[in-house]
Order: C-alpha cells, then sequence, then structure tokens
C-alpha cells in the first residue's frame, strides 16, 4: 500500500506542478474534476460549454426570399402622426384636394375626381399653392400640376383674380426657397398665372420681381429667369416692363420699339 501511495503521490506531482506555473488552483481543479462523471473505461466526459452548444444549433443564417423586395409599405395606423411642411401636404394627406396621383407606366400624371373646370377655386387655389415649396413627393408634383392645370382651365381668369392678393405669398416663399428646385416652381407659377390673368397681375409684380432679381446674377438660373420676364412683359403689356426695369435693369425687352416708348 506504501508502494503503491507512492507512486500516486510521484505520478501527481508533476501534474501538479503543471498546474501551479500555469496560474490554475490544482485545489479547485482537482474537485471540479472528482465531481464529473467517469467512464467505465476511466476516461473523463468532458462538459460542453453553452456557447459552443449553442452556436452550433443556430445553424446557417437564413437569407430574406425574394419576394419581401416586393412588400409595397402600407400606412401604419398606430404611426406617429407625421408633421406637414405646408397646409398643402395636410390637406392632401387628409384626402382634401381632388386630385391624385396615377402611376402609369412611363411617368406620373394627375388625375382629378372632377374637371378642373368645375372646381371652387377658393380655397383649393391658395392652397395649391402653397404646396410650391414643398421639397417630397408626391406633394411636390401634385401641386405643381395642379397649380398648372387650373390656371389652364375654362373660366380661370375670372376665378383667380380675386384671390391674386391670397397668391402672392405663397408664391414669393417658393421664390425664397433655398432649394433651386423650389425657386423654379416658383417662376414657373408667375408664367402661369400670367397667361392666367394678363395686366391684373401688374400691381403685384413688384412683390415677386425682387425675388428674382436676386436670382438673376445665377449663372445656373439666368434662362429660367429670362424666360419668365418675357412672359411678363408680352402678358402684362408696357406696365409690366416698366416693373420688371426698376428690378431687373439688366433685362432687355423682346418687344422692339417698346423699350423706347414705355420711358417717353
Amino acid at each position: 500500500m506504501e508502494n503503491r501511495g507512492g507512486f500516486k503521490a510521484s505520478a501527481q506531482a508533476p501534474a501538479l506542478q503543471s498546474r501551479q506555473a500555469s496560474g490554475v488552483n490544482p485545489h479547485r481543479n482537482s474537485t471540479s474534476n472528482a465531481s464529473l462523471p467517469q467512464s467505465g473505461g476511466g476516461s473523463r466526459i468532458s462538459k460542453r460549454s453553452p456557447t459552443t452548444s449553442s452556436n452550433n444549433s443556430a445553424g446557417p443564417k437564413l437569407l430574406p426570399l425574394p419576394s419581401s423586395k416586393l412588400n409595397i409599405p402600407t400606412s401604419n395606423p398606430f404611426a406617429k402622426k407625421k408633421e406637414h411642411k405646408t397646409p398643402f401636404s395636410a390637406a392632401y394627406y387628409a384626402g382634401k384636394i381632388p386630385a391624385r396621383v396615377n402611376h402609369g407606366s412611363v411617368r406620373c400624371r394627375l388625375q382629378w375626381d372632377e374637371p378642373p373646370s368645375s372646381l371652387d377655386y377658393n380655397p383649393l387655389l391658395v392652397t395649391v399653392a402653397e404646396g410650391l415649396r414643398e421639397t417630397e413627393h408626391p406633394y411636390n408634383f401634385v401641386a405643381a400640376e395642379a397649380f398648372e392645370h387650373l390656371m389652364q382651365a375654362q373660366d380661370a381668369r375670372s376665378k383667380t383674380e380675386p384671390l391674386l392678393g391670397q397668391l402672392i405669398g405663397p408664391i414669393r416663399a417658393a421664390l425664397m426657397h433655398a432649394d433651386k428646385d423650389v425657386f423654379l416652381r416658383g417662376l414657373t407659377a408667375i408664367s402661369q398665372l400670367s397667361m392666367a390673368v394678363g395686366e391684373a397681375l401688374n400691381p403685384h409684380l413688384p412683390v415677386l420681381l425682387g425675388q428674382v432679381a436676386k436670382k438673376s446674377f445665377d449663372k445656373a438660373l439666368q434662362g429660367p429667369v429670362t424666360e419668365t420676364l418675357q412672359v411678363l412683359e408680352r402678358q402684362g403689356g408696357p406696365g409690366a416692363y416698366k416693373l420688371i426695369k426698376t428690378k431687373v435693369a439688366t433685362y432687355s425687352s423682346t418687344c422692339g420699339a417698346r423699350q423706347l416708348s414705355v420711358f417717353v
């Protein structure tokens, strides 16, 4: 028994020294090892860590189905209420604008619930003018298209003239916008308004031309600005030309001798 005990002590000594050298507590390991179940052959059964087990059971990561890309986003009734930039987007979102976007195979177009000529312009036209400074789709598209259609509709002049005082503010706000696309929509609206009401727009031109003059030196905008001023001159007559020269001194008349007769 003593020889056997001495053999055990001498056999365990190198293992004990190895554990001490590696910084492992020999007593804790021996206790832990003693608590592990032993197989019939005397070999120790290793304990699998939870991390290894969970990783193996997770399997390969599943990729999304191709059809998931075709899912059309829908509105969430429990989502936070969206903040609108202008009264137009709020009205369109609430269904108060009698038009909607028709997504065609080639390009989008505006589809009215009823002909624009049969609509009451007050307050519809003013609300649409507010939307000229929208920057998000579909609001920017609907506002620009709706304003054009209303200006081209039958009896547009008689319906628009009483609202000129209310239209100038929203159009001027579009001309003051930092976004060039919004500014261009404002220019287009001035031309469309001038073609609809003619000289009736002249008393309101000084308010609008002041903002147009500020952008007349921008090379990227000189072309659209000049075209708009030409429309104002043709539709507004000599009175419009005189107002244009007051605000944009570099403008040249496209109506021949008019620039001489105006100041006589």
